[in-house]
């Protein structure tokens, strides 16, 4: 049986090599020892955040946490009124407004894949927020739902690893040239996901392959760095762990949704994880993760019942659990803010931070 749970783990986990600790996220604020390469003290200095894929899921809840933080944010994505949707939601947040304040965040219409989106996006940062202290790559697609490779069209292939591998590259590299003219450097944060390790994905073998590629690509960039005595630019990765977002639900199971009873998170609860790490990280080459393999095993142990019976998000048919005032896509995901665009901001390109 343990040897069952420990292969499901591995097949839908998506997490990174397991770090030492065996508590849970969810008891975040009791762990006895910090992450390596993380400092013990949270830092209290407001940073400059940019985050590519900040328009909904994991990016969209990580924006949101820095700001009430007090950081200053810019967040890009391809779709131009989700963007005006995003920006919005985010300054009128209560979490996020200071004394009636408007949130320092701004966005950018910006593919990740293409080479001259990513320029325009690192001079629209520089420019809007004078220096860069994190950038964090979350940008990324699987073109669709599960379909076998012989399935998908060249388009697919490219749609999918120009997003997730070539947007990657190309970013981290607009934000090397950036940071390399700055005195503090900064630190680039690159996300992982499913394939991580080098399991199958099977129906989304391209989205695997180029989340496999994330560590090979930062400990690549970190030997160059140090290479060229950049010692102040930290390369780091980030692991969300299973979260309820479009790229997981769009075609799950009704007998896989009673396992994310236990395993998955929604996207604020990971993001309220990774935000103070990611703040308080020194040095270079840190892993972050939400949710190890060991970790997992654990709770699908101790949350059997939810498993059998239904819980937190699913209930024992597979149906979605609604939350009073929520609201849900058809696949299940929990809306993040209300579709309303201001007209001040419909089809914009760009939107200033301070706008």
């Amino acid at each position: 049986m343990l040897s069952l749970i420990v292969h499901l783990c591995t097949a839908v986990l998506a997490s990174g090599f397991p770090d030492s600790s065996p508590s849970f996220p969810s008891t975040a604020a009791r762990r006895p020892h910090a992450e390596r390469k993380i400092s013990r003290l949270q830092s209290t200095t407001s940073k400059n955040v940019v985050i590519t894929g900040g328009t909904k899921g994991v990016g969209y809840a990580l924006a949101k946490r820095f700001l009430r933080e007090g950081d200053r944010v810019i967040v890009c994505g391809r779709d131009a009124d989700r963007l005006a949707m995003a920006v919005e939601a985010l300054r009128r947040d209560p979490g996020v407004a200071n004394d009636g304040a408007k949130a320092s965040v701004g966005g950018i219409l910006c593919d990740v894949g293409s080479p001259q989106d990513v320029e325009r996006l690192g001079d629209f940062c520089v420019e809007q927020l004078g220096h860069i202290d994190v950038w964090v790559n979350n940008a990324g697609t699987v073109a669709g739902k599960r379909r076998r490779l012989s399935d998908l069209t060249p388009d697919d292939l490219k749609q999918v690893l120009d997003t997730n591998l070539l947007g990657t590259l190309l970013c981290c590299k607009k934000a090397i040239e950036i940071m390399s003219r700055q005195e503090q450097g900064g630190h680039i944060f690159n996300m992982d996901g499913a394939g991580v390790e080098g399991g199958a994905t099977k129906g989304y073998a391209a989205y695997g392959a180029s989340k496999r590629a994330m560590p090979q690509l930062s400990a690549s960039i970190r030997e160059e760095l140090k290479e060229a005595n950049h010692n102040k630019i930290g390369v780091h990765n980030l692991s969300p762990g299973m979260v309820l977002t479009d790229l997981l639900l769009a075609d799950s199971t009704p007998a896989f949704r009673r396992f994310f009873n236990t395993l998955c998170e929604e996207p604020d609860t990971v993001a309220d994880y990774l935000v103070p790490r990611i703040r308080r990280v020194s040095g270079s080459g840190s892993y972050v993760k939400f949710l190890t393999i060991p970790q997992a095993v654990l709770k699908l142990i101790t949350g059997w019942p939810q498993i059998v019976f239904g819980g937190r998000f699913f209930d024992g048919d597979g149906n979605r659990v609604v939350a009073d005032g929520a609201k849900y896509s058809e696949s299940g995901v929990k809306a993040q803010y209300d579709g309303v665009v201001d007209g001040k901001w419909r089809g914009a390109t760009q939107i200033p931070i301070d706008a």
